[in-house]
């Protein structure tokens, strides 16, 4: 009797270790998590782009890169193309899962990158902290956004949450269309954009996005964002007048936003220079009337003029009996961030 007691105490020490053993092996999972986002709530929707919290919504996908480098000063793979999926924890928070997890090494320097939106299929040529995207405006149209952490193991064992800190890639445009009241009716029935650099490859390692980070094709597309109306019933009414336009209200269906890449507007050769080309129908007439609007250059304090990262520029065009005119404001990209909350995965 007194032998098995001895083996069921042997027996219960065992699983309680073994217990304590797997505790402490899921206490050493990377995991990432999300308890809030920081945003302005001050502006009315239609002033952003997008309000950053979409981020947030239950089956998104953020592509998560990271490497671990020893202390011997090899650099290893540990995330690649991995989908990390936000779930609604239920409670006001969400989370972030993805399968199989990994687990922290002892000692060595982790760096970590992650981009959203993410797919699967595309491709990516990264590696740790650094990002390396193609976008392209001819086929793309989204707020490229990108984020980079590290962890530093050497001296202290955080097995803590990643926390990452995302900002946007791309420029966000818009183009604002008025007439004078009381003048003419007008009918937007085509638009472009033209002499752009639309291809570039975003190389980002860490910290703030500038312009620098983008290596745009040299290439300047002669257009670019396209619109055309499908039917004459489908043309957009202008009918915002110039007297009433301080307001950023939408403009009869015509405010969309174009995620762009950064890059100098500036350019020196005669017949290339960046521009917005439209066509209205006057007065109902079939026949369209184009014009032609090269992007002003006096908007920015700095000496060149660019389309910058994070930012958002909004273009007011001013049609008139004879004439149109165009101008230009812009203002920062509201930031936001991955902050890290306590998540268990299953």
């Amino acid at each position: 009797m007194l032998r098995r007691l001895s083996y069921i105490v042997v027996a219960v020490a065992a699983l309680s270790a073994c217990s304590r053993e797997r505790l402490a092996v899921e206490d050493m999972a990377i995991r990432f998590g999300v308890s809030s986002v920081n945003i302005s709530t001050s502006k009315a929707i239609d002033e952003k782009p997008d309000d950053s919290s979409y981020l947030f919504t239950e089956g998104n996908q953020i592509g998560v890169f990271g490497s671990w480098t020893s202390t011997a000063g090899v650099t290893t793979d540990v995330f690649s193309h991995i989908p990390v999926i936000c779930v609604d924890n239920g409670n006001g928070t969400y989370g972030w899962e993805y399968s199989p997890l990994k687990y922290w090494r002892k000692g060595g320097i982790y760096d970590f990158s992650a981009v959203y939106p993410y797919s699967v299929n595309s491709q990516y040529g990264s590696s740790g902290n650094r990002l390396v995207i193609t976008y392209s405006m001819h086929a793309d149209n989204y707020d490229l956004m990108v984020a980079a952490a590290e962890r530093d193991l050497r001296t202290d064992d955080d097995s803590s949450p990643v926390n990452f800190t995302f900002r946007h890639a791309c420029a966000a445009v818009r183009f604002l269309f008025c007439t004078d009241s009381g003048v003419n009716s007008y009918k937007l029935d085509n638009f472009q954009l033209q002499y752009l650099h639309a291809v570039g490859i975003l190389v980002y390692n860490n910290g703030n996005i500038d312009v620098s980070n983008w290596n745009p094709a040299e290439f300047r597309s002669p257009s670019v964002c396209e619109w055309s109306a499908e039917s004459l019933d489908k043309r957009m009414n202008i009918t915002t007048s110039y007297e009433a336009f301080g307001s950023d209200a939408a403009q009869n269906g015509w405010d969309k936003w174009l995620f762009v890449i950064p890059q100098n507007l500036h350019n020196d050769v005669d017949g290339f220079h960046p521009a917005v080309q439209f066509s209205v129908n006057v007065n109902d007439d079939t026949t369209p009337v184009y014009t032609t609007l090269p992007l002003p250059e006096n908007y920015d304090d700095s000496s060149d003029v660019l389309w910058k990262p994070g930012y958002m520029y909004t273009y007011r065009i001013r049609i008139q009996p004879s004439t149109a005119t165009i101008t230009v404001d812009t203002k920062p990209w509201d930031s936001f961030y991955v902050a890290v909350d306590d998540i268990n995965f299953d």
